[in-house]
């Protein structure tokens, strides 16, 4: 089964075109055989050799081509432009980040101030840098907290390393690997930045055997906690419901069912009622039906709309630039 599952996930890989995933697979592949003698049989060895060369063919399968990956893996190097463009993210985020040192930015900072400190002209929502992003979106002391959540984890997993008498060692060393590659990717992506990645992230951290302090919980004190779960809960819920209803209203954009996508949109206002992407989204509905209809009422809803989002985000470029060309228009 493990081999089965090991196959499909080198499919997955192999499909994402990442050359920074082929190369951090590659590393864990070494690091795996360095690091764990059990698996450095030729019976494995061949094992692991088939599962990565099933997963190609069937890749090769899926993609209709042979050689798909043949330009990807050529072209790895640092000089490649979607490196050396995050390079400029990086730099530019720097006077950004002492702006805003100790507070940082709050969710989403970088995509609207960015305009203000590029070098150059761009939008990218994410810079491509988890921990860039973490200082940027929560300052200096949030951004050492993260860093010191993954030194409590290294401390932890290094003296692992030492032993591989028992099938669990093995595992605390493949899982310890697993964790790493997902830090070091997190340096040049941000797939940390969606909410189930990164709490896979911290369920495996928190697998990782590690000292624990033992408490005596009080019944009222259980009482108390718990009707705070149920409260997170319930809010962390709301709001997940309403980022899938958005969700939902860009879909039918898609499908050009504008109507159903502005009931959606009302929706997600209601249950997140601090997000101004949504009132955006709608006032772009708006303006398309304005322009299939060519009825000026919705342009003007379309103007109360961003006027709402403007609000909540003064200095959001996207916003402002929508707004004026709604104005020229009318």
């Amino acid at each position: 089964m493990q081999l089965i599952l090991l196959t499909i996930n080198a499919v997955g890989l192999l499909l994402t075109f990442s050359r920074s995933v082929w190369i951090l697979w590659l590393i864990s592949a070494v690091a795996v055989l360095l690091l764990i003698p059990q698996l450095r049989t030729k019976k494995s060895i061949v094992y692991m050799a088939g599962c990565h060369l099933a997963s190609l063919i069937i890749a090769m399968a899926i993609k209709q081509d042979v050689l798909f990956f043949l330009n990807r893996v050529a072209s790895i190097q640092t000089k490649t432009l979607e490196f050396q463009i995050r390079l400029v993210y990086w730099k530019d985020s720097f006077q950004m980040f002492m702006d805003y040192l100790w507070g940082g930015t709050g969710g989403g900072g970088w995509a609207v101030l960015q305009h203000a400190y590029q070098s150059q002209e761009y939008f990218v929502k994410f810079i491509h840098n988890h921990y860039v992003q973490v200082f940027l979106d929560i300052g200096l002391i949030g951004g050492l907290c993260w860093l010191a959540l993954i030194a409590v984890f290294v401390k932890n997993g290094l003296p692992l390393l030492k032993s591989a008498s028992s099938t669990q060692d093995v595992e605390n060393k493949g899982l310890f690997i697993f964790i790493t590659v997902m830090l070091l990717h997190a340096g040049f992506d941000f797939d940390l930045t969606f909410p189930l990645m990164l709490t896979l992230l911290v369920s495996l951290m928190l697998l990782m055997p590690q000292k624990v302090m033992a408490l005596e919980v009080k019944r009222v004190k259980l009482i108390a906690a718990g009707t705070v779960v149920i409260l997170v809960a319930f809010f962390f819920g709301r709001m997940a419901a309403g980022y899938h209803w958005k969700e939902q209203a860009v879909r039918a954009v898609r499908a050009n069912d504008l109507v159903y996508a502005q009931e959606q949109l009302k929706r997600a206002e209601r249950a997140v009622p601090w997000s101004s992407s949504v009132l955006y989204e709608s006032a772009k509905i708006y303006v398309r039906m304005g322009n299939g209809s060519g009825d000026s009422s919705h342009y003007e809803k379309a103007e109360g709309e961003l006027l709402k989002a403007k609000g909540m985000v003064p200095e959001q470029k996207l916003y402002n630039d929508l707004l004026e060309s709604i104005n020229k228009n009318e």
